[in-house]
């Protein structure tokens, strides 16, 4: 069965773990091929590819338990939101990061027919690295750091994406830019400081680009200033790429493949985001990715042409930030609750929204007792 249309019996909730371990390995070995293409035409590079991630062997006895959301917040200019470059960036030889699934689609408009992109999105889901092992996407590669060896736990999907980012003279930037003396204002840099010898790098940041070369558009902008009172900017950032309702489904369909082909191992419930990990280091994915709701769709059979185009309906921007602000889904106690920018921890929304729903139901009955 070709690519797209095992994708669309997926989507559909029809698919089986058979079918989706199949539809894994089939995305893997075509990610590999068009890698290597890749790096021959676009990168004019002829170094060894190395899909083999820091010398992990395979997954131990009843693993893998969850799963990590990233996005790849790797470069600027049209290289931000380019999966398959960032899928030749996880394969290169020598090259220690990796991840199992980089996934694109930002260029698709949030108004986009998704069901006219399948044959589309077959080429936005990269599997890099093979989901029999593990691969290093989180915290300290031997476990040897603070952090558990979450690499050895979960399984690793990078979204392309910039993550947060900022506005200067009339361009969108990836968010930590500086401006120098001596240049125009247009014209920013990434500062970083060797550990050792204390001296500052400045290297020059272009603005933000799709993949096909394009502007950044308005609508690839999402305004958390528009949040409910009594919420802050999410991780401190106000502006975020706001993912694509393509990238969302991507998501979807690459969480939901890995639940059923680990289904006796995966929970929903540890589908987690890098920031819950790593809270004093990252803020990734931020929230232009429904998590919550992302969840509840891997572990069920969903159509998620229908759950995604009905998000559309309401209005993509304003459906992710009620997301943010009052999700639905499967909440994880003790993770969503804690997010920076969540003042109102989300238990407490929850707790109010169950007494909302009490109060609505006896003022039914008593309604109906009158009658």
């Amino acid at each position: 069965m070709p690519i797209a249309d095992s994708l669309l019996v997926l989507s559909a909730g029809h698919a089986t773990p058979a079918d989706a371990r199949a539809l894994l390995a089939e995305l893997h070995a075509q990610t590999l091929a068009r890698v290597a293409e890749h790096a021959r035409t676009a990168r004019k590079s002829s170094a060894p590819l190395d899909p083999k991630p820091h010398e992990y062997a395979a997954w131990a006895p009843g693993q893998p338990t969850g799963q990590t959301v990233h996005v790849t917040a790797r470069a600027g200019g049209r290289l931000a939101c380019d999966a398959l470059d960032a899928a030749w960036g996880f394969c290169r030889k020598g090259v220690a990061a990796s991840t199992h699934s980089s996934l694109g689609g930002a260029q698709h408009a949030p108004d986009a027919d998704l069901a006219a992109l399948f044959p589309e999105l077959a080429d936005e889901l990269l599997l890099p690295i093979a989901v029999d092992h593990p691969s290093w996407h989180t915290g300290d590669p031997d476990g040897r750091g603070p952090l558990p060896d979450f690499n050895r736990r979960n399984l690793g999907v990078d979204l392309a994406s910039p993550g947060p980012i900022e506005y200067h003279a009339g361009r969108w930037y990836r968010a930590g830019t500086v401006a120098r003396p001596g240049h125009p204002e247009e014209q920013r840099f990434m500062a970083s400081r060797d550990r050792a010898s204390g001296q500052w790098t400045y290297s020059a940041e272009p603005a933000l680009l799709l993949p096909d070369g394009t502007p950044w558009p308005a609508w690839a902008v999402l305004d958390c200033g528009a949040l409910p009172a009594g919420f802050a900017a999410p991780y401190g950032h106000r502006h975020w790429h706001l993912c694509s309702p393509a990238q969302i489904l991507c998501l979807a369909l690459w969480l939901r493949a890995c639940q059923l082909a680990f289904s006796s191992t995966l929970d929903p419930g540890r589908i987690v985001r890098h920031a819950d990990l790593m809270p004093r280091g990252r803020c990734d994915p931020g929230p232009s990715v429904p998590l919550e709701a992302l969840r509840a769709w891997a572990c069920s059979s969903e159509d998620l042409l229908q759950a995604i185009g009905a998000a559309q309906g309401y209005g993509w921007a304003r459906w992710i930030l009620e997301q943010w602000a009052r999700p639905q889904g499967l909440i994880v106690r003790g993770v969503d609750d804690v997010i920076p920018g969540r003042t109102i921890p989300v238990a407490q929304m929850a707790q109010a929204d169950g007494a909302a729903a009490q109060m609505a139901q006896a003022d039914g009955a008593a309604a109906q007792r009158e009658v």
